[in-house]
């Protein structure tokens, strides 16, 4: 039948993987770092990317006539 895993089912298996995996990669996972001027989080890239997300939600409104002339002033 399924081949069995070699890797012992502990929540410390997952753990330590994890642990390994941020030892073997420190370095790349840090660079940006030491960049002078580069921002230490990416806060302005997620705030830019939740005003696209609404802006387009409110476009996907106007693809139907009935919100079109529901949302639009009459002139």
């Amino acid at each position: 039948m399924g081949k069995k895993s070699s890797l012992p089912l502990s929540p410390l298996s997952g753990l330590q993987q994890t642990i390994h995996f941020l030892e073997r990669h420190w370095k790349r996972l840090m660079c940006h770092h030491h960049v002078k001027g580069l921002p230490r989080t990416n806060n302005m890239a997620e705030t830019f990317n939740k005003q696209l997300m609404r802006r387009l939600k409110t476009i996907e409104h106007f693809q139907h006539r009935t919100t079109e002339a529901n949302l639009t002033p009459a002139d």
